[in-house]
């Protein structure tokens, strides 16, 4: 990629973001340097890391967290894509595993990776294919949990008799 390509491109990214979004005068070059540093590294085939301002513990998500999460996405808070789950996308663009990703923004270990309306069709699924209840059908028809018939109680064994 040119020079004038990725200049081109950092203009286009960095007004669009300045239509929509209220910038102080003075955060102007640090707003267009991250743009130009994040399509440097994606059009260079790196993943675009977060960078920590000074004197931050975390980077700013691109996303308010609690924007983030909707009944049928779930935000990355690096980009801003929506995704029905992150965890592929994390590993991919960011090289990032959930944990890592919820100590980079101080997010508690519940915060979802995954959006509740996918999970919840999942669990219907897995619920209505009788997954994880493979044990309590087992013992209700008088099977252990490897489907044989489960043995008597210890106490009840037959005792020898002389």
């Amino acid at each position: 990629m040119t020079d004038e390509t990725l200049k081109t491109m950092v203009a286009d990214v960095a007004s669009s973001y300045f239509e929509h979004s209220h910038v102080s005068p003075d955060d102007i070059a640090a707003v267009i340097s991250t743009i130009a540093s994040s399509l440097a590294a994606v059009t260079t085939g790196g993943g675009v890391t977060p960078q920590k301002e000074e004197g931050q513990s975390s980077p700013k998500p691109v996303v308010g967290i609690r924007a983030s999460v909707r009944p049928d996405s779930v935000a990355c808070l690096l980009c801003g894509q929506r995704h029905k789950t992150l965890r592929r996308h994390l590993r991919t663009a960011h090289d990032l595993e959930p944990r890592q990703y919820r100590e980079l923004f101080g997010l508690k270990p519940g915060y979802p990776i995954t959006a509740p309306a996918y999970s919840e069709a999942r669990s219907a699924l897995a619920k209505e294919l009788g997954l994880g209840h493979r044990a309590a059908a087992a013992k209700a028809k008088g099977k252990g949990a490897n489907g044989r018939k489960a043995r008597p109680p210890s106490s009840a064994a037959p005792t020898p008799t002389e």
